[in-house]
């Protein structure tokens, strides 16, 4: 797959979700930052739906998330607003952005398994170049690790 075009892609849905839960303000207030993730992460093959619901039912979006650093302080997006995020996976983020190993990964990881799972990830930090990546299913990398440590934050 084109590097370009997954770049291109995942960048866009990231932007996307984050503007439909958290408003456009708040993506342009992370967008400003030193420091900012976004995070997302699609479910492989989603299980059926559950017994007795409506023909109107529909699967939950996938879970994201918006992280960035203000005045030396980690927030964490929540609809209508920020907090702190939790100082233990900040700290799991920066254990991944200070090893090699994680800047050396493709911006596309291939499909480690058939149920096509995605983890999407954009993130600057100063120093570095803005990072945008899909890691699929299967894939143990640092940009796997950092987007369920954003989920989680």
């Amino acid at each position: 797959m084109n590097a370009d075009l997954v770049r291109q892609t995942s960048e866009q849905d990231l932007l996307w979700s984050a503007r439909q839960r958290f408003g456009e303000q708040l993506v342009r207030r992370a967008l400003a930052a030193d420091v900012y993730i976004f995070a997302k992460h699609y479910q492989g093959m989603l299980p059926p739906p559950p017994p007795g619901v409506g023909p109107d039912w529909t699967y939950p979006d996938p879970p994201a998330a918006v992280l960035f650093v203000e005045n030396g302080t980690w927030l964490f997006a929540v609809p209508g607003g920020v907090r702190q995020a939790r100082p233990d996976k900040v700290r799991e983020i920066r254990e991944v952005l200070s090893g090699q190993k994680f800047w050396n990964e493709p911006v596309w990881a291939p499909p480690g398994c058939t149920d096509a799972g995605a983890s999407l990830l954009m993130l600057k930090i100063p120093g570095r170049p803005e990072v945008v990546r899909s890691a699929n299913c299967g894939a143990t990398g640092g940009s796997e690790a950092i987007v369920f440590r954003a989920l989680e934050a």
